[in-house]
């Protein structure tokens, strides 16, 4: 008999053992609330980038669920959360640099959980990685992915290569904690930037946010080029667009963070860059 399958966004769920395989962290509702948490700046400061929940299901098999989790995190942490995301897990230290830092020192009891959440998005990468991308066996690069794959899993379930439901669900409990650590962090660190922290400390966050952006811009620059093309319905080639992003970069990067700067409202820094390939190509 089939099961009709669930899935991680359904309103309805009252058995414990489905709930704990859903990561609020991959809610649409949790990255909107974490995006919104600070509100000294006009144009919002976002975390995640042009983030959409994507459901997957959680009464199949553990191996499966873990595999989607991994998928949809990577998406999160690392396509909409790369730029920024480290920037607000810096560990702050009593170095003389503290001054110029928009947190606090990080109290040695924090310290562990901010390096273990920077590990684990690392590690989602890996996994994500070595998964989904098409492996050679002759490759050296790929042999090392392997290696790194099978440590991060035999440190989960203390096998290089998991096979019963109960070490994929060790798995699952791996993430699902690391998840909540992260949140925590975020969450804690958003907290004290809205309520405690000073006109300076305010600035120097949004110094660096500026920063951030201006990596993720040049990062994402050619893939919007092309989205725009395409939306105009212009014909295009990968040199083409390679052209115009090698030498408008500077202008549309500087034009984005100005636009972003002249918001009186919340603005996803994707609209803006957007909207700055726009008006340049």
């Amino acid at each position: 008999m089939m099961v009709a399958p669930i899935y991680s966004n359904d309103k309805i769920i009252n058995d414990e053992k489905l709930q704990r395989n859903i990561i609020s962290l991959l809610s649409e509702n949790t990255v909107k609330d974490l995006n919104s948490k600070l509100t000294f700046a006009d144009h919002g400061i976002y975390i995640f980038s042009q983030y959409r929940e994507k459901r997957y299901i959680i009464n199949d098999y553990a191996e499966n669920i873990f595999w989607n989790m991994v998928s949809r995190l990577y998406v999160l942490l690392h396509d909409c959360g790369l730029d920024v995301l480290p920037y607000f897990l810096e560990v702050v230290q009593a170095d003389g640099k503290q001054a110029i830092k928009p947190y606090p020192v990080t109290p040695n009891s924090d310290i562990q959980q901010f390096e273990r959440a920077t590990e684990f998005i690392e590690n989602i990468k890996v996994l994500r990685h070595s998964e989904q991308h098409n492996m050679k066996p002759d490759s050296v690069i790929d042999k090392g992915k392997e290696r790194k794959r099978e440590k991060i899993l035999c440190g989960i379930s203390n096998k290089k290569f998991p096979q019963t439901e109960s070490d994929w669900e060790k798995c699952i409990q791996w993430i699902t904690n690391n998840c909540s650590n992260l949140y925590c962090l975020l969450n804690k660190r958003l907290v004290f930037l809205e309520e405690e922290a000073t006109e300076a400390q305010k600035n120097f966050l949004l110094g660096g946010y500026y920063g951030c952006l201006e990596r993720y811009f040049n990062r994402i620059l050619v893939s919007v080029i092309a989205e725009v093309l395409r939306k105009r319905r212009k014909g295009y080639n990968e040199i083409y667009i390679e052209a115009i992003a090698k030498e408008k970069s500077k202008e549309i990067v500087d034009k984005s963070i100005e636009l972003l700067k002249s918001s009186v409202k919340s603005v996803d820094p994707y609209k803006v860059i957007l909207q700055a390939v726009d008006y340049y190509i």
